[in-house]
């Protein structure tokens, strides 16, 4: 970590210690870990392990505030080293290394919340909340996105601003801006620089809720990027639009059964992974002493190169044991991992995420 980025995260911290009285405050000390066992297919069977470690602080006063969250990413990641997927199978797949995943300063009110800093473009856009529980990053933020645009999120996020507005009857309208460029998390672990050549990234949201049905409807703009290295690295201005839509089928005080689907189109001509089509069904059992959630989901990848198109289909189950221990089983099964670029067997994996949380509310 840079010194000035340790300076102010030390600054926060003395303000809370100096004047707790007046700042309410929080945090939360997170390890997630994923074992991951391809059984067959892919690039080669085998078992690997892949961990995450998260410290997020959070600040509040008044109406304004600040979160934060630093990483430590280790282990292997299963799409590297087993499956080569592109859907990217674990979404907490990164480079071994420490990093800053958020930082931002935000002011809210009744109706209103703006956001600055370092920001995960995923906490507010292109979100489906009924497939948190699957561990396939897909059903976090469409693949294409990710593959085609350098997009602000897990794990590499950069400079940017949210303003979200509520309106009468649940209705939302949401707006992202955003460096066109997150650096490397290694080479420069907090991105506050904005460099023209970089380019910017637009998205914008609407959203509905009533009683049974949630809508989501966005579109985002990527103005470009020029490369001062090398010319094969520029990134023309591109556009593209995604919609989220997730159904209560049947809901009381033991049982919660919805449906989810998404769907996301990129409209440049010449991106060959130019679309997303995803759907599950979720069942959860309510209890007071503990939650739990079947999961399953289908993830397609379309490739107007027919043969690196893929399809994931995952069935997992979540449970919290006690208050700190939260469980994970999971199935995945990948038909024609393409993220090699080179035709694999289909890949059939048996996971087990285990996370431990230590928070505090404020």
């Amino acid at each position: 970590m840079k010194g000035y980025q340790f300076i102010l995260w030390l600054i926060l911290f003395s303000n809370v210690v100096v004047a707790g009285d007046t700042l309410k405050y929080g945090f939360a000390l997170e390890s997630w870990n994923d074992i991951v066992n391809n059984i067959s297919g892919g690039i080669k069977r085998g078992t690997v392990y892949k961990g995450l470690l998260a410290f997020d602080p959070n600040i509040r006063y008044g109406k304004f505030g600040f979160k934060g969250s630093m990483c430590y990413s280790f282990g292997k990641s299963p799409s590297e080293e087993l499956i080569g997927d592109m859907h990217v199978m674990s979404n907490i797949d990164a480079d071994v290394g420490w990093f800053i995943f958020e930082s931002y300063f935000f002011v809210e009110s009744k109706k209103f919340k703006g956001e600055i800093g370092i920001l995960n473009m995923n906490e507010q856009f292109v979100m489906c909340e009924n497939a948190q529980y699957l561990l396939n990053s897909s059903f976090g933020i469409p693949s294409h996105i990710t593959h085609n645009t350098p997009v602000s999120v897990y794990p590499l996020t950069t400079l940017g601003a949210n303003f979200i507005k509520e309106f009468k009857n649940k209705f939302f309208l949401k707006l992202g801006i955003y460096d066109g460029f997150p650096d490397h998390k290694i080479s420069n672990r907090l991105s506050t620089a904005i460099q023209l050549n970089d380019g910017y990234f637009v998205i914008g949201e609407a959203a509905k809720y009533w009683e049974n049905i949630h809508f989501k409807m966005g579109s985002y703009y990527h103005s470009g990027k020029k490369s001062d290295i090398d010319s094969s690295l520029d990134l023309k201005a591109h556009q593209g639009f995604y919609s989220i839509i997730y159904k209560d089928l049947f809901k009381n005080e033991k049982y919660h059964l919805s449906l989810f689907s998404q769907l996301s189109k990129s409209l440049h001509v010449h991106h060959y992974h130019n679309y997303y089509v995803g759907g599950g069904i979720t069942l959860e059992l309510c209890k007071k002493e503990n939650t739990s959630q079947f999961s399953l989901g289908i993830a397609h990848a379309g490739d107007k190169r027919k043969y690196l198109e893929e399809t994931v289909v995952e069935l997992n189950y979540y449970r919290n044991i006690g208050k700190y221990i939260f469980i994970q089983p999971d199935i995945q099964y990948i038909i024609n991992p393409s993220g090699t670029g080179r035709r694999l067997e289909n890949a059939f994996t048996v996971n087990l995420r285990l996370l431990l949380r230590l928070e505090k509310s404020y």
